[in-house]
């Protein structure tokens, strides 16, 4: 791989003190379509379950799949629509659509990983980064309350489920509920040490569903970038 990177960074090599174009990853909207349909399954799965269902444990669990699929992941599949964008890359870094500046100073690695919490671990497109200073500082400051919005959110949702739940209906799924409870609500250094630990040393994570094409090859493409980014950078 190595070399194929090699490659491509020489045939797109700049000349001294000229930057590279910006590459944007666009979500999939075949997949977007499949999101979107994937949640409106599970939110009407829960209002059946919290209608039919007799004991209350069931019936939290429908309330949950209402709130998470019909809310907070239908949410997600509307503002991809709005802002089809995932990442973008410039010679300045990389731009997650959550917002900030990855700089590429602090970049350290792209690859594929898993969630070890949830069940059979959740393939994710992850991003290492050697320091979080500059990434944080970026951040504006309703960023960094949506940030805390959504670890605050996930954090209840699990220990509701929990405390709540039948273990029956939740099987394997209990374990990755637990990981959640030490999830830093406040503390954004922490959410993504917290991301390392669970994604095989990941700090930020994307699922590879929001993109187009097979996963390993958007990691040669950033990691392809990189080093195209990093010749136009030496010419300035």
């Amino acid at each position: 791989m190595g070399e194929k990177l090699g490659n491509w960074a020489d045939r797109n090599q700049q000349p001294a003190g000229r930057s590279v174009a910006p590459l944007t990853f666009r979500v999939s909207w075949v997949r977007l379509l499949g999101m979107g349909l994937l949640a409106a399954f599970f939110a009407a799965a829960g209002v059946y379950l919290w209608v039919t269902s007799p004991g209350w444990g069931f019936k939290i669990l429908g309330l949950v799949c209402v709130l998470f699929f019909g809310g907070g992941y239908g949410a997600v599949v509307v503002k991809q629509l709005l802002d089809p964008i995932v990442l973008e890359l410039s010679v300045d870094g990389i731009r997650p659509q959550s917002g900030g500046l990855i700089p590429w100073e602090d970049f350290e690695a792209v690859g594929l990983g898993r969630i070890d919490a949830a069940p059979g671990g959740t393939p994710v497109i992850g991003i290492r980064l050697k320091s979080y200073e500059g990434y944080i500082a970026s951040l504006t400051a309703n960023e960094k309350r949506l940030a805390r919005t959504a670890a605050v959110t996930a954090k209840l949702t699990g220990s509701l489920l929990r405390r709540s739940v039948p273990g029956t209906a939740l099987r394997r799924r209990r374990s990755g509920l637990r990981a959640l409870a030490g999830l830093p609500q406040r503390d954004i250094p922490g959410m993504l040490q917290w991301s390392r630990a669970m994604s095989d040393g990941w700090d930020l994570t994307f699922s590879p569903h929001l993109f187009r094409g097979p996963a390993h090859r958007v990691v040669q493409k950033i990691e392809a970038y990189y080093l195209s980014a990093l010749i136009a950078r030496s010419g300035r």
